[in-house]
């Protein structure tokens, strides 16, 4: 039944039951498609109908003349959200970072091509180009494994649906999973409860500001993260490390701890 409740939430759709007030019992021996159904007495299912009519139209009852006009599915972790904040502060840095470096990299292609377009010398841009081109290559391969780490995390079945009417934009946040899982929207890491749906203007997160690599110059691991590394031996955790190198560090045969960066001095 939660799998329904969800399901109209998202799609927009009126709850509907097929239930019998009368000779139940006789549709056992019909050969319709009722008698397929484990119950439909309607004294057993009536407080049921109540109590789910009523948890939807709690959150519907302003949106019968809204129409859907947004839909996306949520990367969804069965993690703590302090646990989800890595990895999604990982791939917003690393996305952060990717986009500099591109920009950056395109740029010093342009001002050489016009360079030699000129007639003039090219030999110091063409030297900041190839720089900018090995940055720009290992921001982009830094990227793919932060990804591919979020894929390995990533457990889906989260979505995310936008109604809008003439008092502005509605948004839930369903979790279809059996388990809690957290979510990252709007800057917010957001944890959902296990097949549940959240109005978007009540769902509390933490809000955070991603890092940027080239803030970070050292680490040590905490005194916690330390002790807890063998309880988290089985998760896929990218430590926030040292970020100038740009490509996370390999350790073999064994996931990743979690650690904090040390405070800089100045």
């Amino acid at each position: 039944m939660k799998y329904e409740i969800l399901k109209s939430i998202e799609n927009g759709s009126a709850l509907y039951f097929i239930l019998s007030y009368q000779n139940t019992n006789e549709l056992k021996n019909t050969y319709t498609d009722i008698s397929d159904y484990y119950s439909v007495d309607f004294t057993t299912w009536y407080s049921d109908v109540i109590k789910y009519y009523n948890m939807v139209n709690d959150e519907m009852k302003d949106l019968q003349n809204a129409v859907i006009t947004g839909h996306s599915y949520l990367t969804a972790f069965r993690l703590s959200a302090d646990d989800a904040y890595i990895l999604f502060d990982q791939l917003t840095s690393a996305e952060k970072d990717y986009e500099e470096k591109k920009a950056a990299y395109y740029e010093a292609v342009k001002y050489t091509d016009k360079l030699i377009a000129d007639g003039r010398q090219a030999g110091d841009a063409l030297a900041d180009e190839a720089a900018k081109k090995t940055a720009f290559e290992a921001a982009e391969k830094h990227l793919t494994s932060v990804k591919q780490l979020v894929g390995v995390n990533n457990v889906g079945n989260a979505v995310s649906v936008t109604y809008t009417s003439g008092k502005g934009e509605t948004t839930f946040y369903i979790n279809y999973n059996s388990f809690d899982v957290t979510v990252y929207v709007d800057g917010k890491a957001v944890v959902l409860a296990a097949n549940s749906f959240i109005n978007a203007k009540n769902a509390e997160g933490k809000t955070f500001a991603p890092q940027g690599f080239e803030a970070v110059t050292a680490q040590t691991p905490t005194t916690k993260g330390s002790a807890s590394f063998t309880k988290r031996s089985k998760r896929h955790l990218l430590p926030a490390q040292a970020r100038r190198s740009h490509v996370p560090r390999k350790i073999s045969n064994c996931h990743f701890p979690q650690w904090l960066p040390t405070a800089q001095t100045s």
